[in-house]
């Protein structure tokens, strides 16, 4: 889709068979074309003195310098800033990434880490347990023993008593 265009032809007062400027307008942009090519895209351009418009020739070549002067400016300033915000963001990514690698490797360590401290855990209460069970097998097992002699030693008690009470009966028989 084209925009809207305007086209002007200036000729040469000596001879009209040559064009001294061509201009052509198209939306916002200006081209003025003479026997050396000038391009320039400003918004206005005011004419300081238009019954002598050769006086403003160079106020117009001086014009178009400091717009390319400071379209170059800008150009550097816009490359300046584009390679600062590339490095910025560069240095970012790195950042976020050397970061991210450091959580990931602090949460593998911490998991790894609990997953060890549990199984310590759990193989302690294990041996608890099983040293309770066997203290407790160990104490059935001694008291069981202790019954066996306590019963073996009464009955050793039974056999004296009743040697001391036939003794008793012999002595009463002989003092009787």
């Amino acid at each position: 889709m084209s925009g809207k265009s305007s086209n002007l032809n200036l000729y040469a007062s000596d001879n009209l068979a040559v064009k001294s400027v061509h201009i052509v307008s198209v939306d916002a942009g200006v081209s003025y074309t003479s026997p050396s090519t000038v391009t320039m895209n400003q918004p206005t351009l005011a004419v300081k003195n238009p019954a002598d418009a050769s006086k403003d020739v160079p106020d117009l070549l001086q014009k178009l310098k400091d717009m390319t002067d400071a379209s170059n400016a800008n150009a550097s300033d816009i490359a300046t800033n584009t390679a600062s915000i590339s490095a910025e963001s560069t240095a970012r990514a790195l950042g976020d990434a050397t970061l991210q690698g450091n959580l990931d490797a602090e949460t593998a360590a911490r998991t790894s880490a609990d997953t060890t401290l549990q199984s310590n855990i759990d193989t302690e209460a294990a041996t608890r347990a099983a040293a309770v069970t066997a203290e407790g097998d160990a104490r059935a097992a001694a008291d069981s023993a202790l019954d066996v002699r306590v019963t073996a030693l009464e009955g050793v008690d039974t056999g004296y008593e009743t040697r001391i009470a036939s003794l008793e009966a012999q002595v009463a028989a002989l003092t009787a």
